[in-house]
C-alpha cells in the first residue's frame, strides 16, 4: 500500500486532469494518399468479423462522473490518486466510489463525510475501505449527525457532545450507557457506566476532548505497525458502551501533567499534557491515525509491555544465576546476567525479547536460558516498546492489560462451535467485547495479509472488532470493522461471518 502520510492538505485547489475528447470512430475516414479511396469505419470492420462493440452502462458511466468528481476535490484527489498506484489501494477507491454510487443514506454519510474531510474536520483516511457490503459504523454516524446539528444550529459543540448538567441523577435520568457529561461547578468529567451508576473520570473537559474529539473517537486508521490485534480491540472496548469507561480511565490529568495507566498494569507514563510525546512525534508512521487518544494507548501498551519484560527476565537470570541445578548452569546464567546488565545499561530502550504466545511473557528454557538481542538500526522500530507493539500479537494479551481477564477463543465457528458464538454473540446485552481473524488463506498469499472476500472487505491474518447488532428489520447481523478503518462496518448475517471468519475471541466484560 501506497503510504499517504506524507500528503499535503493545504487547500490549494489542484486542477482536474484535462480530459481528452476521442474521435467518433462512426464518421472518421481514413483516406489513402491519395485521398480517392474511403475505408469502412472502425465499427463496420468489427461488425463483419463478428466482434460486437461494448456500450457502457448507466451505472458505469456515473461511476466515472463520480470517479471524475472525486479527483478534482483537492485533499480527496491526493488521497486517493496516492491509492490508486497499487491493486490494493484501487480496491479501497472503489469501495468509495460504490459508496457514492447508491444513492441512499449511505451516499448521503459519504457525502457529509468528504466535505469534513476537504474542510480538515476529519482524517483523510476514513474515506478509504468502504466495503461494498459496509455502512457507516453506528457510533461515528451518531457523532456525524450530532456534529452536523451542533453547526447547523449555531450550538456550542463541547455542550453538545460533553453537556453540563446539574446533578448525575439527572445525567442518570437523561444520558445514554457509555455518554460522557460534566456537573455544573466541577472540574473533572463523568461517564455514565450503567443503568443507575456513573463514574467520575480523572480529567477535564477539554482535556477530554483533545484526546478523543467528536467524529475521531469513533475512528481508528491503522499506521505502518503491524498491531491490528491492538486496535481491533481498542474498537471493540470503545464501540461497547458498558466498556468504553475501561479506556478513558486510564487517563489523569494532573496539573501541567497528563499521566497513562492501563487497568492491569502498576506502570505509569507521565507527559507534558500540552505536548505530544517526542517519541511518538519522531515516528508517527508507526502509530494509527486519528485521535490522539489512541495512539497513546497504543504506545503506552508497548512501553507497559517492555518494562514488563525486562523485569521479568531480570528476575528469571538472577534466580537462575543464584539457585540454578548445578555450578555449570549457575556459571553460565551469571555470565547471561551480566551480559543482560550491560547490554541493558548501554542500550536500555532496544533490548527485545523473545516472548511465549500463550500469555507475551519472557521466552526461557534450561538450556538457553533467556534469549534477548538489541534491535538492529535498520529496524523499521525504534524501541522495545515499538517493537512489542508494532511486530504482531494476540488479541488476548491486549484485553488482560485493560482488565479483561475472562476471555476465550473460539476456533470452528462454522461447524461444532456455531451455536455456543451465536448464543454469546446475540444473548449477551453487551457482555462481552468479541474480536475476529482469519486463517483462510490463498497459496499465492506466502503468509500475509491477503483479499479472502472484496465485497465484505475481509483479510486473511488481520484482526477485526465484532460487534453484534438487531438491523431495522429486526433481523441479528453482525457489524465487522476493519482497524484500517472502523468508521465502516460491514455488515452480514451470522451464516455469513462464520463463512468468512475462522475463529472469534469473547471476552466477557
Amino acid at each position: 500500500m501506497v503510504s499517504i502520510s506524507g500528503i499535503n492538505t493545504n487547500n490549494t485547489i489542484l486542477t482536474p486532469q484535462k480530459q481528452v475528447k476521442k474521435a467518433d470512430n462512426n464518421v472518421v475516414q481514413n483516406q489513402t494518399p491519395q485521398g480517392n479511396q474511403v475505408y469502412p469505419s472502425a465499427d463496420l470492420m468489427k461488425a463483419m468479423a463478428g466482434i460486437t462493440p461494448k456500450t457502457r452502462t448507466p451505472e458505469q458511466e456515473k461511476a466515472e462522473e463520480i470517479n471524475k468528481y472525486l479527483h478534482s476535490l483537492p485533499i480527496t484527489g491526493q488521497v486517493i490518486s496516492a491509492y490508486e498506484q497499487d491493486e490494493e489501494g484501487k480496491l479501497a477507491v472503489q469501495g468509495l466510489v460504490n459508496a457514492m454510487s447508491r444513492n441512499d443514506v449511505e451516499t448521503s454519510n459519504v457525502e457529509m463525510l468528504i466535505d469534513l474531510v476537504e474542510n480538515k474536520k476529519v482524517n483523510y483516511s476514513a474515506l478509504l475501505y468502504l466495503c461494498n457490503q459496509g455502512i457507516m459504523s453506528d457510533e461515528f454516524e451518531s457523532d456525524l449527525d450530532k456534529l452536523y446539528d451542533a453547526h447547523i444550529n449555531n450550538k456550542d459543540v463541547k455542550e453538545a457532545f460533553v453537556p453540563t448538567l446539574k446533578t448525575t441523577d439527572e445525567a442518570i435520568a437523561s444520558q445514554q450507557i457509555g455518554d460522557v457529561f460534566q456537573i455544573d461547578g466541577e472540574d473533572n468529567i463523568y461517564i455514565k457506566t450503567a443503568d443507575n451508576e456513573t463514574k467520575q473520570l480523572k480529567m477535564s473537559r477539554d482535556m477530554y476532548l483533545k484526546l478523543f474529539p467528536p467524529l475521531e473517537r469513533f475512528a481508528l486508521y491503522q499506521g505502518d505497525a503491524g498491531n491490528c490485534y491492538m486496535l481491533s480491540t481498542l474498537d471493540a472496548i470503545n464501540s461497547n458502551p458498558k466498556t468504553r469507561e475501561r479506556l478513558l480511565s486510564c487517563f489523569e490529568e494532573d496539573g501541567e501533567n497528563l499521566k497513562i495507566t492501563l487497568p492491569s498494569s502498576d506502570y505509569t507514563f507521565t507527559m507534558d499534557k500540552h505536548k505530544m510525546p517526542a517519541e511518538i512525534k519522531a515516528n508517527r508512521e508507526q502509530y494509527s491515525m486519528g485521535a490522539v487518544g489512541f495512539k497513546l494507548l497504543e504506545h503506552v501498551y508497548g512501553k507497559t509491555v517492555q518494562k514488563e519484560l525486562l523485569e521479568e527476565a531480570h528476575t528469571i537470570l538472577q534466580d537462575n544465576a543464584q539457585n540454578g541445578k548445578g555450578i555449570l548452569n549457575k556459571i553460565r546464567f551469571k555470565k547471561q546476567l551480566q551480559n543482560f546488565e550491560k547490554a541493558l545499561a548501554e542500550n536500555p530502550d532496544k533490548i527485545i525479547f523473545e516472548r511465549n504466545i500463550s500469555d507475551q511473557s519472557v521466552s526461557w528454557d534450561e538450556s538457553t536460558g533467556v534469549e534477548f538481542r538489541v534491535l538492529d538500526e535498520n529496524s523499521p522500530f525504534k524501541s522495545a516498546a515499538d517493537y512489542y507493539r508494532g511486530r504482531g500479537g494476540h488479541e488476548e494479551w491486549v484485553m488482560d492489560k485493560f482488565g479483561f481477564t475472562e476471555h476465550e477463543k473460539v476456533f470452528d465457528i462454522d461447524t461444532k462451535n456455531s451455536e455456543k458464538l451465536k448464543e454469546m454473540l446475540f444473548n449477551s446485552d453487551g457482555g462481552y467485547i468479541f474480536t475476529a481473524g482469519s486463517a483462510k488463506e490463498d497459496e499465492k498469499l506466502s503468509g500475509t495479509e491477503g483479499l479472502i472476500n472484496q465485497d465484505y472487505g475481509v483479510y486473511s491474518r488481520h484482526s477485526f472488532s465484532v460487534k453484534p447488532k438487531t438491523d431495522k428489520n429486526g433481523n441479528l447481523v453482525l457489524h465487522v470493522s476493519n482497524p484500517w478503518n472502523t468508521t465502516q462496518s460491514a455488515v452480514m448475517s451470522f451464516e455469513k461471518f462464520t463463512e468468512l471468519y475462522s475463529f472469534v475471541i469473547a471476552a466477557k466484560v
